[in-house]
């Protein structure tokens, strides 16, 4: 009888460890705590030394390309603004055309003689940037300018590569009553404007692109 008995506490003790000493040991609960992430926040400044406009014009029946700049410009915009909307929208710009700039000075007396001299008042371009739609990386601006007294828009985009914006669109200067300064600076360029056709052709439209690299601080 002693036998069984000691058999049976034998299973017993078996049974005990299996249901109760190889029970997986409960995990503990993790108490760290984590700090919740700060957000970067970026402002944006204009900076008048690391700026540069540009413009192509168009000649010959095929459009060749001639392009030119200003070497004077000034811009007035928003300091250390929260983004590309709060930098552009309201920016101000003003170029005198004396400081027309072809790398050629014929070419530039030209211009400045028989196009703008056509006009009405204008030693200088001035203009706002006025509706700015998109985000920080790209999007759309219309910008109002005033040439030959009369204000008209030019639908421009806009894209941040880095640090470096860039504004560029398409202007036809009928718009601003150009048609007899364009006649005229391309009477006096003739043989220059002629193309293989024998056609010489000067085109109404002009293609802007600014490019600025802008002062940005990240807190």
């Amino acid at each position: 009888m002693k036998k069984y008995i000691n058999y049976s506490f034998a299973i017993l003790s078996s049974l005990a460890l299996v249901s109760c000493g190889n029970s997986a040991p409960k995990e503990e609960e993790n108490t760290m705590e984590t700090s919740p992430a700060v957000a970067t926040i970026c402002t944006y400044s204009y900076n008048s030394s690391q700026t540069n406009l540009t413009w192509t014009a168009y000649k010959f029946t095929e459009r060749a390309g001639v392009a030119g700049t200003f070497d004077s410009l000034s811009i007035t915009a928003k300091e250390n603004a929260a983004g590309m909307q709060e930098l552009l929208k309201g920016a101000r710009f003003i170029i005198p055309i004396s400081s027309i700039n072809t790398k050629n000075e014929d070419r530039d007396m030209k211009i400045q003689k028989f196009f703008f001299g056509s006009m009405n008042a204008t030693t200088e371009l001035s203009g706002i940037v006025m509706d700015v739609e998109g985000d920080n990386e790209s999007g759309s601006l219309q910008l109002m300018l005033t040439m030959n007294e009369l204000e008209g828009p030019v639908d421009m985009r806009y894209l941040l590569n880095g640090d470096t914006l860039i504004i560029e669109g398409m202007m036809d200067v009928n718009a601003w009553n150009g048609q007899t300064g364009i006649e005229r600076l391309n009477q006096e360029c003739k043989q220059l404007h002629t193309g293989p056709d024998g056609a010489s052709v000067l085109w109404p439209e002009v293609k802007l692109e600014l490019r600025s690299v802008l002062s940005k601080t990240c807190n």
